[in-house]
């Protein structure tokens, strides 16, 4: 099951994120407005649980899988590096002295 968020409206949630769909977005800096989406959500189970299942919904349309991520970063970092895996080795790395 999914989780509704509660999240301050910055430009890059406000792209991914539906107010009153998936999360409740609220002015950044607001911190009554975190407050108020907490309350919500905690006195009103229906409520919660459609965002819920909104946002697992969200996450599997936009694609935000860790794994996936984490395999397209990867791509990323070995096509800017040329393979860093091949020529990190990790037993050269000194820790602070």
């Amino acid at each position: 099951l999914g989780k509704p968020v509660i999240a301050a409206r910055t430009p890059a949630i406000a792209e991914i994120l539906t107010d009153g769909v998936d999360s409740i977005l609220f002015p950044v800096g607001n911190t009554g407005g975190l407050v108020d989406g907490v309350r919500a959500l905690m006195r009103d189970p229906a409520r919660r649980r459609r965002m819920s299942y909104a946002a697992r919904a969200t996450v599997r349309l936009r694609g935000f899988f860790w794994d996936e991520n984490a395999r397209r970063t990867l791509e990323h970092l070995e096509r800017l590096t040329g393979d860093a895996r091949r020529s990190f080795h990790p037993e050269r790395v000194e820790g602070p002295s």
